[in-house]
């Protein structure tokens, strides 16, 4: 939605350069574009590269807008339904399709895959976790999602506005920091996956013993 944001701030006009040294059709289909124009900038390395199969950036932004909120509504109440995982992974996609950015896919695909687990057994982490390992990964569940929740919120805070960071690090090297902030919220992101599997099994194996 914050990419959408952007993209409508650009109004009624045609792509007509793309990031990244990339070409307008680096793909063969659609655009891959700015999301950040240059009259919003904050900072000079605030572009916000996204893709798009619409060649304007106000119907991609409101396109990027109504879906992202579909997304959200849709993974608050409709996650759990019989093809809910399914249908979140679509819209994820027709997010990145309309210049949602590249979050929607690689997050996407993640939340998507854990979906399906949602009320089934967790077999196969039950037979190759000990009940130590579970009971020390559990342990570390919030602080993980905390992290994660912290370091999305710092990149794209970086990424738009550079604050503070921009104060003390030329171009290159702020690049390299927010490439690495992507990098290490996918790590974190992958590491709360396992901490709040093994905090679900502790939970079950602490109401087995108090039953």
């Amino acid at each position: 939605m914050e990419h959408g944001i952007f993209e409508i701030l650009q109004g009624n006009t045609r792509p007509t350069s793309a990031p990244l040294g990339l070409q307008m059709d680096a793909l063969g289909f659609g655009y891959v574009i700015d999301a950040i124009g240059p009259a919003h900038e904050f900072w000079p390395g605030a572009s916000e590269p996204a893709f798009t199969l619409i060649p304007n950036f106000l119907i991609t932004g409101i396109l990027a807008l109504i879906t992202g909120l579909i997304v959200i509504i849709w993974s608050i109440l409709f996650i759990e339904r019989k093809f809910g995982a399914r249908i979140f992974f679509s819209l994820c996609i027709m997010l990145f399709l309309v210049g949602g950015g590249s979050p929607p896919v690689t997050n996407g695909i993640i939340a998507s895959l854990l979906a399906t687990r949602i009320n089934k057994p967790l077999n196969w982490w039950v037979s190759h976790l000990s009940e130590k390992v579970v009971r020390n990964l559990a342990y570390f569940w919030p602080l993980s999602i905390i992290c994660v929740v912290i370091l999305s919120l710092f990149g794209v805070e970086l990424a738009i506005f550079g604050l503070p960071l921009i104060w003390f690090l030329n171009y290159d090297q702020m690049m390299i920091f927010l490439l690495a902030i992507g990098n290490f919220t996918t790590l974190f992101i992958l590491a709360t996956v396992i901490t709040a599997f093994a905090y679900d099994i502790h939970s079950g194996l602490e109401s087995q013993s108090n039953s």
